[in-house]
């Protein structure tokens, strides 16, 4: 994407489309949409992040996608993302950006050697989040079964102004995973011996049957939903 002007172009047509089809063919779901999210993670891997985490390459790209969408008339709040650190935003009136939403993930992935009273001191040391007078969104994150990791980070999130919501609302899960990814948990198996429907190669049925078995009544209430509610309490 960062290198492919076919691909860019590609991402810019694609958006504008979007933009058009609810503007004009389903201009009552307009109102419903909170933002579009130009790019998720735009990254390689947390390893090695590549081409998207880096401004001077990602920006110009996301430009082309912002006028593209703003060349229909729409007027959408717009979310860039940032990966993995608050430093890879820009100022969006150097672009002449209006409407903007930053947007990052939060995970502290070595919890257990990091505190996270360090890992929030960090953060306010280098005052991320803050700069340029956008809005901050913590798109993704999860504090896994540490309850009172999640009361501390969802009082610093409170602290800095800063909207967030789950990594996702419902998630399936094999094995001995943590339910703390999301509110409601499928559990499909302690044990592994159910696994997750093959997008790639599972037959219509197959995949029917997942998407049926994601229904609510099918889950149970993470530990995340406890959490919450213990933060909202106090």
């Amino acid at each position: 994407l960062w290198k492919e002007e076919r691909h860019q172009e590609a991402v810019a047509d694609l958006w504008a489309y979007i933009a058009s089809y609810y503007k004009e063919k389903r201009p009552d779901l307009s109102p419903s949409i909170a933002s579009f999210d130009l790019l998720n993670e735009p990254c390689t891997s947390y390893e090695n992040p590549g081409d998207g985490t880096d401004p001077d390459i990602a920006y110009p790209v996301y430009d082309r996608i912002y006028k593209a969408i703003r060349a229909t008339g729409d007027q959408h709040v717009i979310t860039i993302e940032g990966m993995w650190s608050y430093d890879s935003f820009r100022d969006p009136k150097d672009y002449g950006w209006t409407n903007i939403l930053h947007e990052t993930h939060m995970y502290n992935w070595d919890h257990e050697k990091i505190p996270y009273w360090l890992f929030n001191d960090y953060h306010e040391l280098k005052n991320w989040g803050h700069d340029y007078d956008v809005p901050m969104f913590i798109g993704e994150f999860t504090f896994f079964e540490d309850g009172e990791a999640w009361k501390k980070q969802l009082s610093f999130y409170q602290k800095r102004g800063y909207s967030w919501a789950m990594w996702t609302y419902k998630a399936a899960v094999t094995g001995w995973w943590t339910t703390s990814w999301s509110i409601l948990t499928q559990k499909l198996d302690l044990r592994g011996g159910k696994r997750k429907a093959n997008l790639k190669e599972g037959t219509y049925e197959e995949l029917k049957e997942a998407a049926e078995k994601c229904a609510s009544r099918f889950c149970q209430k993470s530990n995340t939903y406890n959490y919450i509610l213990d933060f909202l309490a106090e």
